[in-house]
């Protein structure tokens, strides 16, 4: 890492990781970051910008804060997937990304079936803490 804010390789490898097994590889990786610090209400951010290019196409990002990061390799994993699962719904099927949808619940549901999570629903508290809200015990 070059910089105090740098993106550890193995953040960038759980990217590439988790959008095999989940997405069968279909995601563009999008700029990772790390915010600083901590935010008062999110562990992480997902933006995505039609309109602006970059070189791989629309713009679009996660960041992922150092608090997250610091609460080990397992939250930091459902955060990201969390994030990847907004980037989903804005590339894959072109709706907004922007709240915790329909859409956001189903693939949220589907991956949910395979890594031990109640289901949600759409708007909830649980949705928006996807998916260590929802995560049974054996983890």
């Amino acid at each position: 890492m070059s910089t105090k804010n740098s993106v550890p390789d193995w953040l960038l490898s759980l990217f590439d990781d988790l959008n095999e097994t989940y997405f069968d590889g279909k995601l563009e990786r999008p700029f990772i970051g790390i915010q600083p610090g901590s935010m008062p209400t999110k562990n992480a951010w997902y933006a995505y910008v039609p309109y602006l290019e970059s070189r791989n196409g629309p713009f679009a990002a996660i960041s992922i804060t150092e608090e997250v990061l610091a609460k080990g390799r397992d939250y930091t994993s459902d955060t990201l997937l969390h994030e990847m699962i907004h980037h989903a719904v804005a590339t894959l099927y072109k709706e907004d990304h922007a709240s915790h949808s329909k859409r956001f619940c189903e693939i949220a549901n589907n991956i949910g079936a395979r890594i031990g999570c109640l289901r949600i629903v759409p708007g909830s508290v649980a949705a928006e803490r996807w998916p260590q809200s929802v995560r049974l015990p054996s983890r």
